[in-house]
């Protein structure tokens, strides 16, 4: 226990990232499945079972709407990561 080693407690975190839709999806009408609200950390998803439809809500650690720049992405989820392993 003389051990001079800091004792670092690190968590991961869960981050998502939803996408708009691409050109062949908005051709086809296709509707949102997923919705994002960063500032609840949530993910809503649309569901269709039996003909019902419903939606589910998923929490993270952060959320990313789908007009997210890879900047903001990265200098959220990667760039602390590169910090720590860059100073030991």
């Amino acid at each position: 226990m003389g051990d001079d080693k800091k004792v670092r407690m690190d968590h991961i975190k869960v981050m998502v990232r939803s996408r708009p839709l691409n050109e062949q999806e908005k051709a086809s009408n296709a509707q949102v499945m997923v919705t994002c609200d960063s500032s609840s950390r949530s993910v809503n998803v649309a569901t269709r079972v039996g003909g019902k439809t419903g939606k589910k809500k998923y929490h993270f650690d952060r959320v990313f709407g789908q007009y997210a720049t890879q900047e903001e992405v990265y200098s959220a989820a990667v760039q602390p990561i590169v910090k720590d392993v860059l100073q030991g």
